[in-house]
């Protein structure tokens, strides 16, 4: 599948979640993940919160 067929096959999820807590070690990865993403102009406009 390329790129543009996966950007375009998206959709939002509205059913219902899993019960099951995300592993700490998962969340910390999604956060440096979004800390190490490029912002515009190198502005750095966001503050991401992660509350457990």
């Amino acid at each position: 599948m390329s790129l543009m067929e996966v950007i375009r096959s998206r959709h939002s999820y509205r059913g219902t979640y899993k019960p099951d807590p995300v592993p700490r070690q998962d969340l910390k990865a999604i956060m440096e993940a979004g800390l190490a993403a490029p912002s515009g102009c190198n502005m750095q406009t966001t503050s991401p919160i992660c509350v457990v």
